[in-house]
């Protein structure tokens, strides 16, 4: 039968943007439905038998739950607030992060999609910057991190029952590096941060928002390019950790996908074409089996890692595709 993974994509309201289906041992994909959210969804996450997807849109903020019944998604529950180019949802407990790249801001939302439960508006404090919220992540229960592109710093929240409290920590990195991503890998307890402006990769210490001193990079992280075809117009977009510990970045502009090994002094192994333009987002599914939703191409491809390589396996069609997330329910 085969698993089932959640596509989405930015369709502008123009065609379908949610494509369920499911995949073989041989990466072969099967489109089981699609349907049209229509304010681009770009990207999902899920809790439990939830699907959440966003709208990033320009004059509004949203997230609409879902739950999967007999091959299809049935759309639950929906909140709208203000904020703008809401780009990136994670699943806490019993809450959601939501980080607006357009308009700066962190929000949580409850689980259920009734309220607002924190506000955080990175917009207030630095002159000359703007804020682009991109990412947030949990390192640990009482502990949250988010990443913004736009000032090129790492926000750190004290967690209360999943809800920031206290005052927000600030870790400036490197000016005009652009951090998008902040992944943990659980087994080398390996930090990265992906700078998508830079186009580099820092491999930080453990723990490393607890540091009193230090610089990034420098005594905190060591930073390496995220490609090594060429030095310029190259923006990494979406990345991800296998359960074997190895990174895989998305280069946008390079259009490749480069892997990477953690633990200890992280390395380089090898790059291969995404088979597509513009990787933006990339999920590693069981042991051996990768996507890579391909945004200006207009596709899902899917790639087997065999003998340390990766190797095309299918490609199924999505406009503007963004996102990937397996999922279950009836």
């Amino acid at each position: 039968m085969g698993h089932y993974y959640l596509a989405s994509g930015y369709s502008h309201g123009q065609k379908d943007d949610l494509i369920l289906f499911r995949v073989s041992g041989s990466g072969k994909m099967e489109i089981i439905s699609a349907c049209r959210q229509g304010d681009s969804p770009s990207f999902l996450c899920t809790m439990g038998k939830k699907i959440y997807a966003v709208s990033e849109q320009p004059a509004y903020a949203a997230v609409t739950a879902y739950i999967l019944q007999k091959g299809k998604l049935a759309p639950v529950k929906r909140i709208e607030f203000a904020g703008a180019g809401l780009c990136h949802l994670y699943a806490g407990e019993k809450v959601l992060y939501a980080s607006c790249y357009g308009s700066g801001h962190m929000y949580v939302l409850d689980d259920q999609l009734r309220d607002i439960l924190y506000c955080h508006d990175g917009r207030k404090g630095f002159k000359g910057m703007a804020s682009r919220m991109h990412w947030t992540v949990m390192p640990d229960r009482n502990t949250l991190l988010a990443a913004d592109c736009g000032s090129s710093r790492v926000y750190v929240y004290s967690l209360r029952d999943g809800v920031p409290y206290g005052s927000v920590g600030e870790i400036p990195l490197k000016e005009g590096s652009g951090p998008r991503q902040i992944l943990f890998d659980r087994k080398t307890e390996s930090a990265v941060i992906v700078n998508e402006q830079e186009g580099t990769l820092l491999f930080a210490k453990s723990r490393f928002w607890e540091q009193k001193t230090g610089n990034f990079p420098g005594e905190l992280a060591e930073s390496i390019p995220t490609t090594q075809r060429r030095s310029s117009g190259n923006y990494p977009g979406g990345a991800c950790i296998n359960s074997r510990g190895e990174l895989f970045v998305a280069n946008r502009g390079e259009n490749t996908i480069g892997m990477f090994r953690l633990g200890g002094r992280c390395s380089y192994l090898g790059e291969w074409d995404c088979s597509g333009i513009w990787p933006r987002y990339l999920h590693a599914a069981e042991e051996n089996l990768l996507f890579a939703a391909c945004e200006r191409s207009g596709q899902v491809n899917s790639f087997l890692q065999r003998d340390g390589r990766l190797l095309l396996a299918d490609s199924i069609p999505l406009s503007g595709a963004a996102c990937v997330v397996p999922c279950r329910g009836g």
